[in-house]
């Protein structure tokens, strides 16, 4: 189960899933290389770009099972305004 941010979403490597609509997940980004990789039985990519941790805790948690074997997670930069800061 891939959550969290832009980071996880994969926001600047292109090649966005359309489905995914403002959350541009994208084939490039970390957890979904490594899905590809390592071939999981199961993968949910619920990351999002722009997600807080209040986002991952009301809304991505719902990804995790008892079935859940290996999680990715980056979050916090929209909390601390991340992207303020480098503008």
């Amino acid at each position: 189960v891939a959550l969290g941010d832009s980071y996880s979403s994969g926001v600047g490597a292109g090649d966005y899933d359309p489905d995914s609509g403002d959350c541009k997940r994208s084939a490039n980004a970390y957890p979904q290389l490594w899905s590809a990789a390592n071939a999981p039985s199961s993968f949910d990519f619920v990351a999002c770009s722009g997600a807080t941790t209040d986002d991952v805790l009301s809304g991505q948690l719902d990804a995790l099972s008892d079935a859940t074997g290996v999680v990715s997670i980056s979050i916090g930069g929209n909390d601390v305004g991340f992207a303020d800061t480098m503008t």
